[in-house]
């Protein structure tokens, strides 16, 4: 005859005790994944100081020369955030390679948006001569170009961002990404450039674009013409009035 198997608990380690270890083993788990989050996210913090905020081009924004719209046209009443977007091989180098030069222009007020692309060879006109964006990009860096290129384009920089040429594509991998997933992204988007920006407004920028949609944005070349440096360089020259009204930044005054 079969005897019912009898089961003994050790009365020296209370039942309680050992749900208590377990609960605490857990909890200590978290804080420790926590702490990593926490270590990881300060790192994050640190280095946004180091890239975001920067001087150069901030003062560069501020020296912008009023905008005006040319006769029969007006300023439009919508709101606008414009950005050029230098990209570059390496934003943190000394002399970081030019690849290309993008505006990208939000109207706020509509929820819609403009990626233009800028010539390189842009004519500028400084108060040492004329010269190209690139040849002023290289010899001087970003923050050089933002008042002669506003002038170019008779259009109010609000914000410039210098970096590599995946930082969009960087950008829209982390829309929905977990707190893990963010904070390494985070922390490669912001090796991948420098801005004028604080990181809220970074954040407000990406979070706008990202609900426009980055492949819903009216992507164009600037519309320009062939022109020439007075030492003959070749170069081109933005038709200011034909982009604004493109960007819908003025319209026609009635």
């Amino acid at each position: 005859m079969l005897h019912k198997r009898e089961r003994f608990e050790r009365t020296d380690v209370p039942r309680s005790d050992r749900a208590g270890l377990v609960l605490a083993c857990a909890a200590a788990a978290f804080v420790l994944i926590g702490l990593v989050i926490s270590l990881r996210w300060s790192w994050v913090m640190a280095h946004r100081d180091a890239n975001l905020g920067d001087r150069a081009l901030k003062t560069s924004i501020k020296s912008q020369g009023e905008i005006t719209a040319p006769k029969g046209y007006k300023a439009s009443s919508d709101n606008f955030t414009n950005v050029v977007i230098f990209s570059v091989d390496n934003p943190h180098a000394a002399k970081p390679k030019l690849h290309a030069i993008q505006l990208l222009s939000i109207n706020v007020s509509k929820g819609t948006g403009s990626l233009v692309s800028i010539p390189a060879d842009t004519k500028l006109t400084t108060d040492k001569g004329d010269t190209t964006l690139s040849a002023r990009f290289d010899a001087l860096g970003a923050s050089e170009c933002i008042a002669p290129l506003s002038r170019a384009m008779n259009v109010h920089v609000s914000h410039a961002i210098v970096g590599t040429d995946d930082i969009w594509e960087q950008i829209a991998q982390v829309k929905d990404a977990g707190m893990q997933s963010l904070i390494g992204a985070s922390t490669k988007i912001l090796e991948s450039l420098k801005s004028d920006m604080t990181f809220g407004e970074m954040t407000d920028l990406a979070e706008r674009a990202l609900s426009i949609g980055l492949n819903k944005l009216a992507r164009s070349e600037a519309p320009a013409a062939d022109a020439k440096l007075k030492d003959g360089t070749q170069a081109k020259s933005i038709d200011a009035n034909k982009l604004n009204e493109a960007l819908g930044t003025q319209v026609a005054a009635k």
